[in-house]
């Protein structure tokens, strides 16, 4: 499946895009730092029939909660840890077996998805030589 790239800085709204990745009928929006504009967001991806998914930094996810029941936004919305989620879905994709081989291949894909997108070259991850060897 192709997934489209795009800078960190590119606004949503700008190009019209629904949110970061867009999976079929999946919305992914992935924030360091939650607030209401990303939840409205959201509440925009659930009227246009799409199902939001806000992944946060787990000493995040708590408030974000909060912030999207205050919005009204109920189970139509999914709120994960970044890092649970990653690790999680790395997990299942190796069958529990081989995690650091798949991590690495995973690393070296991201770091050349942002040398594409991006001009700053600080944003790639520095891939430790033992990692999946």
């Amino acid at each position: 499946m192709s997934i489209e790239n795009f800078g960190y800085s590119a606004a949503d709204a700008a190009g019209k895009r629904h949110g970061d990745f867009v999976v079929n009928r999946a919305v992914f929006h992935v924030t360091m730092a939650p607030s209401m504009l990303v939840l409205r967001k959201c509440k925009r991806n659930i009227r246009d029939g799409y199902r939001p998914l806000l992944l946060v930094p787990e000493d995040r996810k708590a408030g974000t909660t909060q912030m999207a029941e205050s919005m009204g936004l109920g189970p139509e919305i999914g709120i994960l840890a970044i890092e649970a989620f990653v690790g999680q879905n790395l997990e299942e994709i190796a069958e529990f077996k081989e995690f650091g081989r798949l991590l690495r291949r995973l690393l070296e894909i991201y770091n050349a998805r942002v040398a594409d997108a991006e001009p700053d070259p600080s944003l790639q991850i520095e891939i430790p030589d033992r990692l999946g060897r």
